[in-house]
């Protein structure tokens, strides 16, 4: 049966209308608990801007450049909200197919008048796009409060960070580096502060290869709870968790074992930057190949995240009633 964009917005007007409820919830627990985090770390830089003010060395001008900097510091802000975010969208891709979390519900799903391909996409679009845009807009809305209270309680003199914009570079690994060689060159004045000069090419590479690595890791591995909903309709969030933390921990010990065959290599410098020689050229070439590797390996991720979904709605069309997994 062809795909009918009447029958599909019939679907989602009906699921919209019976589990309100369901989706209010998460989507208020998404934006409170991003707002919460905001605010609390709003509090800590609160506390730190006020001592430096009524510092005896505060004159009541503008902070000096290294109180400012650390002020508007952002990366464990971000790296809060970020974690938190990422288990947000771990959750919506595992609530996917909540309506055939109970027997009732598996009747009533499968029985309504629309294909199973448009109600899959419908559940996907719904929890993984929609999801993501609930994440985006509590991220705003975070950095649209911090920028409130900073505005109210500090002023403006010493600039608003943004949290949006920390997320992102927090996202690219290259982006604290960066920010790092910038703190360092308020430090030390005339220190070149350009993260391309300080680290040779082969660290620049790798490290932009290994944030690129992340984030596709995170698109299977949400891909991946997703696919749990689908084996399994109640408590699959618990059960796709532990599978995760397994199959890490088999990947991290394969890491370990990987690096720990180069380990005077790393010990003497991650980078290379103090070898000379052939021992500089094989740490660079040693880093180089580690960045092809996850270059590499990053569309394959995507490639078997691919599969994951696939997997899910083939397992969506064979639902039933009653099952060994599904009573």
């Amino acid at each position: 049966m062809a795909f009918n964009n009447t029958r599909f917005a019939n679907f989602a007007k009906y699921d919209l209308t019976i589990n309100k409820t369901f989706y209010t919830s998460i989507s208020l627990v998404t934006l409170i608990g991003t707002m919460a985090i905001s605010f609390i770390s709003f509090t800590g830089r609160y506390s730190m801007w006020k001592a430096v003010v009524e510092s005896p060395w505060y004159e009541g001008g503008s902070m000096s450049p290294l109180a400012a900097e650390h002020y508007n510091t952002m990366h464990a802000t971000c790296s809060w909200i970020l974690g938190f975010l990422c288990i947000m969208m771990c959750i919506f891709a595992g609530c996917w197919a909540h309506n055939l979390r109970d027997k009732q519900g598996r009747i009533t799903e499968l029985t309504l008048p629309a294909t199973n391909l448009e109600k899959f996409t419908w559940h996907s679009l719904l929890m993984i796009g929609g999801g993501f845009l609930t994440c985006l807009a509590s991220l705003l809305a975070a950095d649209l409060l911090n920028a409130g209270l900073t505005a109210c309680f500090c002023g403006l003199e010493d600039g608003i960070a943004s949290i949006t914009a920390g997320v992102g570079k927090t996202l690219s690994i290259y982006g604290i580096l960066q920010d790092q060689a910038n703190s360092i060159g308020i430090h030390m004045d005339g220190m070149d502060t350009d993260i391309d000069n300080i680290l040779p090419e082969a660290g620049v590479n790798f490290f932009c290869s290994l944030g690129c690595f992340a984030v596709c890791s995170f698109i299977m591995q949400v891909a991946f709870y997703m696919f749990g909903n689908a084996v399994k309709y109640k408590y699959n969030i618990i059960f796709t968790y532990i599978a995760t933390q397994i199959i890490g921990f088999i990947v991290g010990i394969g890491s370990i074992i990987i690096f720990a065959t180069n380990a005077d290599l790393l010990m003497n410098n991650a980078m290379g930057t103090l070898l000379e020689g052939d021992e500089a050229e094989s740490a660079t070439q040693f880093f180089t190949n580690i960045a092809t590797g996850l270059y590499i390996a990053s569309p394959l991720i995507i490639i078997l995240a691919g599969i994951f979904v696939w997997l899910s709605y083939r397992l969506y069309t064979k639902a039933q009633i009653t099952s060994a997994l599904n009573k």
